[in-house]
């Protein structure tokens, strides 16, 4: 081993800085339980640091009397930090300054000591307006206990939704499992009874379709009724690799429009019905009916670069390409009638660098329906439109297609490209420099039988969680629509 002392002095502002710096390095070998895994880049361990009685013999250099002072001390405060009447009063206080805004944001009950939290949704998101239920409210609470640990824990959520207008009341309750936090296995059950949007994919929030139906006069959001068991899990099971799965035995019924409410009456525009493929007869979109459907997904992620605290997995944002495979099987038994087999694969990449020009981002996938006997509409594959001036900012989200017309029960392709030049241009610009806008660059496409080829272009400035975006639609016929979309992430 050698040693090294170097001494060195600033000057700034007036004020002169000296110190000492003095290091000992050792040759050692690592021994076996150190070494890093592949794709690790760090590992934190702290519950493993050098016991007190190794601290004398391994420095080099014996602490000086005022460093013995304050690691007493600072010893001393961490561990009245971890008592019970400590944690308890910082539970208390957190506590009072979460009552008041819970018309807003959800309330919080922490107990540090007994590591468990309890929280109850806030009261304003849970209310909603829409065309089949009227105004309601959706509102539920969760109890999670958790390990710090080895950062395991379970949570259960009991959730109710009640519509004043075709007053019907639901329930639901969902438990979830984090058991190998090191390996992301978790397990998942759920059931009950709720409305579930026709695409899983999601149309509009509650709150945003809300407001379109009472200020605008537009009911985008289509509804079924559901009641359901479902079991799913989830595994690392090698490195990069995932893989996910479940089972759901469910009913689903076709619901109608009941309300016709709107705060404004708008010439020309009338509520359409709650059938999105007759939006002008209010008839059943699909016959009453059980399903019981298998589904399992494997997700590979190239070079997963991954960070181990505590014997906690945290990965980074991927750099590399991804992979998925995703297999949905619905089998006739125990009185259901869907009877389908679907795949799909997909190819993404959530930030390709590029330098000075920024990053792209690309998701590219394809899908088929087979041995489709019996397949309704829920079951089918649904893509992420929208028609509303507030949309979807994930990449996979299109700015101008129909929420509901585009889904199909046979063969697709989809794909989407963006690409964020990260200030390139408008930081070139003197006055604009100074708002550090993000610019923006996109297209997608999307080809399914029924409706032929779809295609959107699109340019836009991203400012924090803020965005703003123009795009132009086309068909195999040429230009559909085009129009200026917004969204943010407050």
């Amino acid at each position: 081993g050698w040693t090294y002392e170097g001494t060195d002095s600033i000057k700034n502002l007036g004020f002169d800085y000296s110190g000492v710096c003095l290091a000992d390095f050792n040759y050692s070998k690592i021994s076996g339980d150190s070494v890093f895994k592949k794709h690790e880049i760090l590992k934190i361990r702290e519950h493993d640091a050098f016991p007190e009685d190794t601290i004398d013999a391994i420095r080099p250099i014996p602490l000086t009397d005022l460093e013995t002072d304050t690691y007493w001390e600072d010893d001393s405060l961490k561990f009245a930090q971890g008592e019970k009447k400590y944690l308890d009063s910082l539970d208390k206080a957190t506590l009072k300054q979460r009552l008041y805004p819970l018309l807003f944001s959800s309330f919080k009950f922490r107990n540090t000591y007994r590591q468990y939290l309890f929280e109850m949704d806030a009261i304003a998101p849970s209310l909603f307006y829409n065309t089949v239920e009227g105004p309601g409210i959706k509102y539920g609470a969760s109890f999670t206990k958790y390990r710090e640990k080895d950062g395991s824990y379970y949570s259960v959520r009991p959730e109710f939704r009640y519509g004043f207008k075709n007053k019907q009341f639901n329930s639901d309750i969902s438990f979830s499992w984090l058991y190998s936090p090191y390996k992301r296995g978790i397990i998942n059950v759920s059931m009950g009874s709720t409305y579930r949007d026709l695409n899983p994919n999601g149309t509009l929030s509650s709150v945003y379709n809300s407001l379109n139906t009472l200020l605008f006069e537009q009911n985008f959001l289509k509804l079924f009724r559901k009641q359901y068991v479902s079991v799913s899990s989830g595994r690392e099971i090698s490195n990069n690799l995932y893989i996910s799965g479940g089972l759901e035995y469910a009913r689903n019924v076709s619901v109608y429009n009941t309300y016709d409410y709107s705060l404004r009456n708008i010439r020309d525009r009338n509520f359409t019905s709650n059938n999105p493929l007759m939006p002008d007869v209010e008839s059943k979109l699909f016959p009453d009916h059980n399903t019981f459907r298998f589904s399992t997904t494997l997700v590979y992620t190239f070079d997963h670069h991954y960070v181990t605290n505590e014997g906690i997995k945290m990965f980074e944002i991927p750099r590399n390409p991804r992979l998925l495979l995703t297999y949905k099987k619905a089998i006739p038994i125990l009185g259901t009638v869907s009877d389908f087999n679907f795949i799909e694969f997909e190819a993404q990449q959530e930030k390709l660098e590029m330098g000075l020009w920024g990053y792209a981002s690309f998701s590219l996938s394809a899908g088929k329906f087979f041995n489709s006997r019996l397949n309704y509409y829920p079951d089918w594959k649904h893509f992420s439109g929208n028609m509303a001036l507030i949309f979807n900012s994930g990449l996979k989200s299109f700015h101008l297609l129909d929420f509901y017309a585009f889904s199909t029960d046979k063969e697709f392709v989809e794909a989407h490209w963006e690409h964020n030049f990260n200030t390139k241009f408008f930081g070139r610009v003197p006055l604009l420099r100074n708002l550090k806008f993000q610019e923006l660059l996109g297209a997608a496409f999307l080809a399914q039988p029924n409706q032929g080829n779809y295609y959107e272009a699109y340019v836009g400035i991203k400012r924090l969680g803020f965005r703003a975006d123009y795009a132009l639609s086309f068909d195999n016929d040429g230009f559909l629509n085009n129009g200026f979309k917004i969204s943010f992430d407050f």
